[in-house]
């Protein structure tokens, strides 16, 4: 899951993504840009809801697969060599 803060995150804002991706088993990658932080969630991204993070006031986007959607969706909308 890549999770983009806008201009102007604090370093609260950071830590605060930081420990709820950690607090869910996953590693934290952040990546600090000129205008933008971008932080990468390395792991089981199933752990973590997506739409938590849409809400934080410092995020802009976020893109991965949320719980739901990997699960409603069977393979998450992937073609695979069977599925064609």
């Amino acid at each position: 899951m890549i999770i983009v803060l806008r201009a102007g995150a604090t370093e609260e804002d950071v830590r605060q993504i930081e420990e709820t991706i950690k607090g869910n088993g996953l590693t934290a990658h952040i990546s600090r840009g000129v205008e933008r932080t971008i932080i990468g969630a390395i792991g089981d991204e199933r752990k973590l809801d997506a739409d938590a993070f849409e809400g934080c006031r410092s995020s802009r986007r976020c893109s991965g697969s949320s719980p739901r959607s990997s699960s409603s969706a069977g393979n998450s909308g992937k073609r695979t060599p069977s599925s064609r």
